[in-house]
């Protein structure tokens, strides 16, 4: 990975597209090899060019740095993330194929079918590997037919895999030639966990380690700690304050095997799911049931039920109803639920599901809720997979303010926003029977409440899938604009 003087580059690049320097803007990309001595403006290895709009010249291939990428992992839940991003490295290597990019995952062995679905899709083109695969690859110089070696690994979950690998690469790192080195990134998942950067220093120090967060609060709360581990006195040398932050968003295209939402009949919102674990620390499933129990025995007509007669244990659908029945389907692959006796027929358990199929059930969805736990975390430090879950699928999902506050990626084009004084239960009721819901006598003359939760009701709980593919465009483009940045080095 030689680096071209900053004149001699900048001249031949001038060249190469042919326009007066006059009608360019330039921003640095920075030298990782170059000294540091400001975390803003770098030393710089070449300059990214901005046509101006008047231009129409033909796209050219970026100045790659990071060509052949290495996932690595023994986390068996996070597939659709690090997938993502291998994904979007695909993509960027399709668009330009002269430029020989490659993304090898290498996976515990059974780890998860995941990407060995995305194979089957087409998404992850070369076959997977094992981690310890990686070991004998890491300085292998006959690995790629350009002669090129792994310039940039990524240890997918910063949680688990960082201290899993970081000391066996730092000995690698050690005896690759000068010109030959290597990065190391991760994918972060939990803002404030800490306990893997007693591993991070060797790499902050000479500036190579860099972190992707899959959502803005994460960063946000991730950037904090950096920035007071930078100044404590037995972390100050490790030069926290200079590792390099994203926010990628891994968010797949399903396409192949969503049915449109426009196709399934308008008779009323019936099929609401829960996504995770099945962990009341994760998610808040007593409180989900509790509040379904009330709502049913108070009308259970409303979710297209008989009510429960002497000899009933549990709700039976009403077959007079004009709306189907309401359904809430739990998609889990850990813990044990005790399913109240009253909605036996009303929850719908799917555990541990395989890949496709898991996926295909999520995309048959009405709604998606968060039903979050935990209390602030997940609001202030730890992304839900339930929210990229829900958008790969097409499906809105029911959140608060807050929620998009935190989540700042998501619109209302995808979302359905429910005032925090409706719990989720009594918001889907609403939306299901397109009826003002009884309010607590507390708000019951609050009349900006009032206009919110009219205002969700005549937005109603569909959103078209043309939404969905115009906001996952968005999504995509910020993430290979992201990925790009990453091969170029910056």
């Amino acid at each position: 990975m030689a680096t071209i003087p900053f004149i001699q580059f900048s001249s031949l690049l001038l060249q190469y597209v042919g326009i007066p320097k006059t009608q360019l803007t330039s921003r640095p990309i920075l030298n990782r090899k170059a000294p540091i001595h400001d975390p803003v403006v770098d030393v710089s290895a070449g300059v990214i060019i901005t046509l101006n709009a008047k231009e129409k010249e033909t796209q050219r291939a970026p100045p790659i740095r990071c060509r052949h990428i290495a996932i690595s992992t023994k986390e068996p839940f996070h597939g659709e993330v690090y997938d993502a991003f291998a994904w979007h490295i695909q993509r960027i290597s399709r668009k330009h194929p002269e430029l020989n990019i490659t993304v090898d995952i290498y996976e515990q062995k059974q780890v998860g079918d995941f990407t060995a679905w995305m194979r089957d899709l087409g998404m992850i083109t070369r076959p997977v590997k094992t981690a310890i695969d990686l070991r004998s690859d890491i300085n292998r110089a006959d690995l790629f037919n350009d002669g090129g070696m792994i310039d940039l690994v990524i240890p997918a979950s910063a949680e688990t895999d960082v201290e899993e690998h970081s000391d066996w690469l730092w000995d690698a790192y050690g005896q690759r030639p000068a010109d030959k080195k290597f990065e190391l990134a991760s994918i972060m998942h939990h803002g404030h966990n800490t306990e893997h950067w007693t591993h991070l220093s060797k790499w902050s120090r000479l500036r190579l380690f860099r972190y992707f967060f899959i959502s803005e609060h994460v960063a946000k709360k991730a950037r904090s700690l950096l920035q007071s581990w930078g100044d404590k006195r037995d972390t100050r040398d490790a030069s926290f304050e200079y590792i390099r932050t994203d926010v990628f968003i891994p968010i797949l295209d399903f396409s192949s095997i969503i049915v449109p939402k426009e196709l399934i009949p308008p008779r009323g919102l019936s099929r609401v799911a829960i996504q995770g674990n099945f962990d009341q620390y994760m998610r808040d499933y007593e409180g989900t049931f509790r509040d379904l129990v009330q709502s049913f025995e108070a009308d259970p007509s409303a979710w297209g039920y008989l009510p429960l007669r002497s000899d009933d244990t549990s709700y039976k659908p009403d077959p007079r109803s004009t709306i189907p029945p309401f359904e809430l389907h739990l998609l889990g692959g850990r813990g044990k639920l005790d399913i109240p006796k009253e909605l036996q027929e009303v929850v719908k358990i799917h555990f541990n599901l395989e890949a496709r199929k898991y996926w295909t059930v999520l995309q048959t969805m009405h709604v998606i809720l968060p039903a979050f736990s935990r209390g602030d975390e997940y609001y202030t430090s730890i992304a839900s997979s339930t929210c990229h879950s829900a958008m790969q699928c097409n499906v809105p999902l029911l959140v608060t303010r807050r929620h998009r506050q935190a989540y700042t990626y998501l619109d209302d084009s995808v979302t359905i926003v429910r005032p925090q004084a409706i719990s989720e239960v009594l918001a889907i009721k609403a939306l299901r029977t397109d009826v003002m819901p009884e309010l607590e006598r507390a708000y019951a003359h609050n009349p900006i409440l009032e206009n919110d939760v009219k205002r969700m009701l005549a937005e109603g709980w569909r959103r078209p899938t043309s939404s969905f593919e115009a906001f996952k465009q968005r999504i995509w483009t910020k993430n290979d604009e992201l990925v790009t940045r990453v091969l170029c080095g910056e």
